[in-house]
């Protein structure tokens, strides 16, 4: 079927072409040569030329009769014609006498074009186009006149009343810029506002969290579980067997039924409002797109840019959500103070965005491929817009294998994998931009905060820092006590604010890539001892007097191998070979806890193997009574309990815990320490450290904990799922504000 020039400008109004004369440079009052179809016309006129009658004037106004003429015996079914002024190009005049089957384009500023709307509008030598302009006297016209022979033949004519003609820069439409609005229309700031308008509340929802997280306040309501009793899930369900049906579902569910079992009230607000801001801009655009429709007539036959409004309207709901999802993965952000969400705990979000954004991609690509077949989806094209659909099929691929190894199994087993395959991320926007120019205005303001970051991140590479002493503990364990005073002041300074940060460690020794940085619970701190300290070690390995509240110079972390081949298991056989010789680099530290636990009066944690390395730092500062006043001045009582298998774990934190039972005697009444240690497997290793053979009845356990618990109260988990997910559920149903440690980024 033959195209209209009308369907052409429709396109180009769909694509936002405008820029510094909108009136003429493009959108409804033009047509883009190659755009959108390749130009097959052998000569630029094709044989036809305007011709203008003469020109008659009352003084007020000048009125002549316009008609085009063919030379020979060409023909066209299709036309767009404009008239604008001859000095500054805009739009200008006003049309009268129509033929059949033509209109004024009234959504063009102005009024200053003619189109038609019917393939009936058949106009030859013997049947010349023709009409009457009117224009004030004061003033010269151009004319600019596109005829459509057919979808791949139309031809340009230009004419004026003085003979004049404005030059090319601004009579042909250069390239859209990336701040363009389409036609200035004020209208089109709707789309995103619609979209961050709930994003916005998002924010400010999370502020007033944060400035009022404590027992009994706005905060603390938004970190309480929505379903206060558990809501069990089959346990083939949370099986970690790769062979397991569980976990493939829980997979291609991306485990949804446990997140929404978990959730909290904030979180279910936060969900709701990140839908309804999907929603919401979607059904805008296409609202808008489709207003745009109406105003344009197109053969009935054939593909018209309007007929994939739904298609265009998820490509802008892709643009936002490309960015959004770029503004939560920094670590050095205006996040953390402001809304008190650490890091670590964004990442969540930034999956949850990430998987909005791929099946927003996915349904743009399927809705585009129907409308214009899928190999049109490979071809590149020279647009005003961007330089074609083949761009946008390459930064899709690019973000398919950045979600397929984000996936959780690929993550945990080639950590360093899954971050060199997010570096895809980078060609991924270049792509997009390439696509569609005008991503790169969204793509701005969170790429700024990327650089700020990356920036600090350097800047954390160059401080150098030491390792001081390294121990192995049964051959799966190693603890690296690391001299970094810059890290350790920042945690010492952060007070209680600082339980739950974790640092991120690069080694050299194993591998040369500095992306390579896995993230480590910081699980103490690290003193330098004086000479009468060092001599006052007892014969069993305590420290008689062990000086928890001054001024640390370093940290440690308590690294777990995750397994044969691994990065940690690389590392366990470094720090064997070459002790305090291994080479490390530090960034943070980062994170903190969900809850503040100044506020509470009683603190129950409970661990699980490896979990128990952010709890740590809390029972430091609990047996410092300087700390403990200053920065817990609420806390009463603090009760642990930590499960592992063998007795030989206990070792990991020797000389704290014995220290911990030592001081259980001599509390003060207005403080209290219960420790409950406990191992479920025989083991040959002889500890003097008290504990309990077998399981705990965990559920008793934090019944007796909430009755002696009057006041405020909070849990802190860490551990395998299987057991924060029983004693959150506990906890929970016994009146206790639960925070949940996260092993994985």
């Amino acid at each position: 079927m033959l195209r209209s020039c009308a369907s052409l400008c429709a396109c180009l109004l769909l694509l936002e072409v405008v820029t510094a004369y909108p009136e003429i440079s493009g959108s409804c009052y033009g047509m883009i040569t190659d755009s959108h179809h390749p130009n097959n016309a052998k000569t630029l006129d094709g044989g036809f030329k305007i011709v203008l009658s003469p020109i008659t004037s009352n003084g007020t106004y000048k009125s002549a009769t316009l008609s085009i003429n063919s030379t020979g015996y060409g023909n066209f079914k299709g036309f767009l014609f404009k008239s604008y002024d001859l000095l500054n190009g805009g739009g200008l005049g006003e049309f009268s006498s129509l033929p059949p089957y033509t209109a004024v384009l009234d959504s063009c500023p102005g009024k200053a074009a003619v189109t038609h709307y019917s393939e009936e509008a058949y106009f030859n030598k013997d049947k010349p186009l023709r009409f009457t302009i009117q224009w004030p006297s004061n003033k010269e016209l151009g004319f600019q006149a596109f005829l459509v022979e057919s979808t791949n033949t139309w031809y340009e004519l230009r004419s004026s009343t003085n003979g004049d003609y404005l030059p090319d820069d601004i009579t042909k439409p250069p390239r859209e810029g990336p701040f363009t609005v389409r036609l200035n229309q004020s209208k089109w700031v709707v789309g995103p506002l619609v979209f961050y308008g709930p994003i916005l509340l998002i924010v400010i929802g999370a502020i007033l969290s944060h400035l009022t997280n404590g027992p009994g306040k706005f905060g603390g309501f938004m970190h309480r579980k929505l379903f206060s009793k558990e809501l069990g899930l089959p346990e083939w369900y949370h099986s970690e067997s790769l062979t397991s049906p569980g976990f493939w579902v829980r997979l291609a569910t991306m485990d949804v039924a446990q997140s929404f079992i978990e959730m909290t009230w904030g979180e279910m607000l936060t969900y709701l409002l990140l839908m309804a801001s999907q929603i919401a801009s979607l059904i805008v655009w296409i609202v808008m797109l489709s207003d745009e429709q109406s105003k344009y007539f197109h053969y009935k036959d054939h593909v018209h840019p309007y007929d994939a409004v739904v298609a265009r309207a998820f490509g802008r709901l892709l643009q936002y959500n490309l960015a959004l999802t770029l503004f939560l993965p920094t670590r050095h952000s205006l996040w953390p103070s402001l809304i008190g969400i650490s890091f670590e705990r964004l990442i969540k979000y930034h999956r949850i965005v990430s998987r909005v954004t791929f099946v927003v991609m996915i349904i743009h690509l399927i809705l585009m491929s129907a409308q214009y077949g899928f190999l049109q989806m490979f071809t590149v094209t020279d647009t005003l817009w961007g330089f074609g659909n083949l761009f946008g099929m390459l930064a899709g691929i690019g973000m398919l294998l950045i979600v397929l190894f984000a996936l959780e199994p690929v993550r945990r087993s080639a950590y360093d994998l899954f971050m060199a395959v997010h570096l895809l991320a980078f060609p991924v926007l270049v792509l997009a931009v390439l696509h569609a120019t005008d991503t790169v205005v969204h793509l701005i303001p969170p790429l700024a905060l990327f650089v700020f970051d990356f920036l600090l991140r350097m800047y954390q590479w160059m401080i150098n820092v030491k390792v001081q002493e390294v121990k192995v503990y049964d051959e799966d364990v190693v603890n690296l006590k690391i001299v970094c005073p810059a890290v350790a002041e920042r945690l010492w300074n952060k007070g209680a604010r600082a339980i739950g940060s974790f640092v991120s460690i690069a080694c050299s020794d194993i591998s040369a890539n500095p992306s390579a940085l896995h993230p480590f619970s910081v699980s103490g701190f690290l003193r330098e001892r004086s000479k009468e300290q060092e001599m006052s070690q007892m014969a069993d390995g305590t420290l008689e007097g062990m000086d928890l509240g001054s001024k640390p110079v370093g940290i440690q972390v308590h690294i777990k191998s995750m397994g044969p081949k691994t990065w940690t298991q690389r590392l366990l056989e470094a720090a064997k070979n070459k002790g305090s010789d291994i080479r490390v680099r530090l960034e943070g530290p980062y994170g903190h806890m969900s809850l503040k636990l100044a506020e509470f009066q009683h603190v129950l944690m409970i661990a699980g193997g490896i979990g128990i390395t952010p709890m740590m730092p809390v029972l430091e500062m609990a047996l410092s009574p300087e700390r403990r006043k200053s920065e817990l001045p609420a806390l009463r009582s603090l009760r642990l309990i930590w499960i592992v298998q063998s007795s030989a774990h206990l070792l990991w934190f020797q000389e704290l815990l014995e220290h911990a039972f030592m001081q259980t005697q001599m509390m003060s009444t207005d403080f209290q320490l219960k420790l409950h240690l406990y191992v479920t497997q025989k083991s040959q290793v002889l500890v003097k450290i008290p504990f309990t053979l077998g399981r705990p009845q965990l559920s008793e356990l934090i019944r007796i904990a909430a009755q002696e618990s009057m006041g405020d109260k909070a849990a802190l988990l860490c551990g395998p799922t299987g057991l924060t997910r029983e004693a959150s559920a506990r906890a929970s149903e016994n009146g206790f504000s639960v925070h949940v440690e996260t092993f994985r980024l």
